[in-house]
């Protein structure tokens, strides 16, 4: 499995993947439903699959000593996601700067310019971008329906676009 520390340690050719996006700070069995699901539906795809998740928890920095403890250190949390068959582990390094970011600016940076995100599958729970604006499906507005996990998946539709390009998988 790689594991990358910033987006500059994304490799330059990287290709398509699936992506989901979290603190997963423990990988407890919800979050292996996630990450699984991500990882299943990679497969489906011929694509890798990538976790993204944040160094230090999110909430560290918007509300500094308001966030549980983390359940397992990074390295555990890496060795878990591996086992379960994730392909990358992408850490965010999550700054006061960081947590500005617009979700349509994390979409461009992150998912489609970097990743070039085939799919994204998040819980049903999931927010992204400043102040938590965003719930996945404000982006995405047509989410496939959970099947056996608790996760909803997007699918984008050409790579290196906006999010307006990006719609539900076919079913």
């Amino acid at each position: 499995m790689q594991r990358w520390r910033g987006l500059e340690d994304i490799p330059q050719d990287w290709g398509r993947s699936v992506v989901t996006i979290g603190s997963y700070d423990g990988v407890h069995r919800g979050h292996q439903l996630i990450i699984g699901r991500a990882v299943e539906r990679a497969r489906e795809l011929g694509v890798p699959s990538v976790v993204v998740t944040f160094d230090p928890h999110p909430s560290e920095v918007v509300r500094p000593g308001s966030h549980p403890p983390l359940l397992a250190p990074h390295h555990r949390r890496a060795e878990l996601m591996a086992e379960l068959g994730v392909d990358a582990v992408l850490v965010l390094p999550f700054t006061a700067e960081f947590s500005k970011l617009a979700p349509a600016d994390f979409i461009a940076k992150v998912l489609v310019d970097r990743l070039h995100a085939k799919a994204v599958i998040e819980g049903p729970n999931f927010r992204f971008g400043h102040k938590a604006a965003k719930a996945t499906s404000s982006c995405w507005p047509s989410w496939a329906p959970p099947t056996t996990t608790p996760s909803r998946s997007s699918t984008c539709t050409s790579p290196g676009r906006r999010a307006a390009d990006c719609r539900s998988p076919p079913r």
